[in-house]
């Protein structure tokens, strides 16, 4: 199976991490709106949630965890979000996340419904990246050159774009994007010029 990866420079890299700061920031004002400075952890989770949470946590762990809920569909040009879109959440014990999609996936085998295992969330998984989720999927069965099953880096870039990236890739290589929906619309636009081709994913199987 041909894989393709895009790869970022160092100063991409840098980049990112600004603008995804930035973007950020401007994501969680609704929710101190909402839920004021003092509760907004209340609003993601109890304290029961946080302390069943993995080890392996950034402190923005909550801001993480808020951000990749939502409904996402693969780039797919103008077709994105018009199509097969998938939910995204998690457990109320934050130690298992969950990939719904509308329909099920013949390159899975009919399966649409997908679980992680998350063994890490926030910006100590992957620095210099900031917003990501490190998730075991049930049924995996690649492995890595060191023969290990594959674990699954979810990576937020912006609020309301991902990519997916495996353990053992480099740092800068990863999938296409993955776009936050609103309705049968994409929240951002995404040039593809720059990162190639889809890659290995979570949701193809090995030939």
């Amino acid at each position: 199976m041909l894989r393709m990866r895009f790869y970022l420079t160092r100063s991409q890299l840098n980049s990112s991490v600004r603008l995804t700061t930035n973007h950020f920031a401007v994501r969680l004002l609704p929710l101190l709106a909402f839920c004021g400075v003092s509760s907004l952890l209340a609003c993601h989770g109890s304290d029961n949630q946080r302390r069943r949470t993995p080890t392996n946590v950034g402190s923005n762990a909550d801001s993480t965890f808020a951000l990749a809920t939502g409904t996402w569909d693969w780039y797919a040009g103008e077709s994105t979000c018009v199509g097969n879109t998938h939910t995204l959440s998690f457990s109320s014990g934050r130690d298992t996340m969950i990939i719904a999609f509308k329909q099920p996936l013949a390159s899975m085998g009919g399966q649409r419904v997908f679980r992680y295992k998350i063994l890490g969330v926030g910006s100590r998984v992957l620095p210099p990246f900031q917003y990501v989720v490190r998730g075991a999927m049930e049924g995996e069965t690649r492995r890595t050159a060191g023969g290990e099953l594959a674990v699954w880096d979810l990576l937020l870039l912006s609020p309301n774009r991902y990519h997916w990236h495996r353990s053992d890739w480099q740092v800068g290589q990863g999938t296409r994007a993955i776009l936050r929906c609103s309705g049968d619309k994409p929240l951002e636009h995404w040039d593809s010029a720059g990162f190639g081709r889809p890659t290995d994913s979570p949701m193809k199987r090995p030939n």
